[in-house]
């Protein structure tokens, strides 16, 4: 699955990216999982912002949009498949799991920056589900 959200400038109030971002965040559902996301939404060197095109305030909103986008749709997926194994009758093995638990890590990928991947708690280990990040803002001119 891809996709990406966009917010222009030009047609935002005031061309308040951060405010726009934060607005949006906030109409958004909540979930109750337990998210470990013990990184920066930067780090100059592992994982650097776009500075000639986004202010720090514009990332902090964007990832946070992001990330939560995401564990939305993580949680749904984990929430139907519990509910698929309890109507086939697993209902002690659901019991018998843990809370679901995901965090984020810094991650790399060559056309995002910042960059993270969210792993999930599964059966006694941490899984890596996807990997994300701002895309690279020269790629979006030249599309």
């Amino acid at each position: 699955m891809e996709g990406a959200r966009m917010w222009d400038r030009s047609k935002v109030p005031g061309g308040d990216i951060a405010k726009a971002v934060w607005e949006d965040l906030r109409s958004m559902p909540k979930h109750n999982v337990k998210v470990e996301d013990p990184n920066p939404t930067t780090h100059p060197e592992r994982n650097p912002l776009q500075s000639q095109h986004h202010s720090a305030e514009e990332v902090e909103a964007i990832a946070t949009h992001l990330k939560r986008t995401l564990e939305g749709v993580v949680v749904e997926i984990f929430s139907k498949a519990r509910e698929a194994a309890i109507a086939a009758g697993e209902k002690q093995m659901v019991d018998a799991e843990e809370p679901l638990r995901v965090r984020w890590i810094e991650a790399y990928f060559p056309f995002t920056s910042p960059s993270w991947e969210l792993e999930v708690f599964w059966q006694g280990e941490w899984l890596e589900l996807l990997g994300c990040g701002v895309p690279k803002q020269d790629l979006l001119a030249r599309s």
